[in-house]
């Protein structure tokens, strides 16, 4: 399983670094380095845990049980990050770092796609 995040774990070191290097620059673009930071982090973590439902889904002999990781990984996250940026514009108090949110929304989308097609990898090794 760890060699199948491989590529997972390398974008998000490269985003972090990015983030910690580039902090003036992302400042000049309005965009909170912290934010994209913890964000990243936050993703990330919510990828690894969804992966490793799935992965432990597919060596299920059940059909029933691995479409049920699915969804429990697909839930995980849709309403696990709802309630953190919801949190996050809530506490900030209408200060909220809106670019860096959506910066992470895009990240989202490219850890879902990176989780997916090493699914798929595995899948086909099966």
């Amino acid at each position: 399983m760890l060699r199948s995040l491989k590529k997972i774990s390398i974008l998000f070191f490269l985003v972090s670094l990015l983030a910690f290097f580039g902090q003036n620059q992302l400042a000049k673009l309005d965009v909170d380095a912290i934010v994209l930071i913890v964000g990243n982090g936050f993703v990330y973590l919510l990828t690894a845990a969804s992966f490793w439902l799935v992965s432990n889904g597919l060596k299920s002999k059940s059909t029933t049980s691995f479409m049920g990781s699915v969804y429990s990984s697909f839930m995980l996250k849709l309403i696990l990050s709802a309630v953190v940026v919801v949190a996050y514009v809530r506490l900030s108090e209408g200060k909220a770092n809106m670019p860096a949110v959506f910066i992470c929304m895009v990240l989202y989308l490219i850890y879902t796609f990176l989780e997916v097609s090493e699914l798929m990898k595995l899948l086909r090794k099966k």
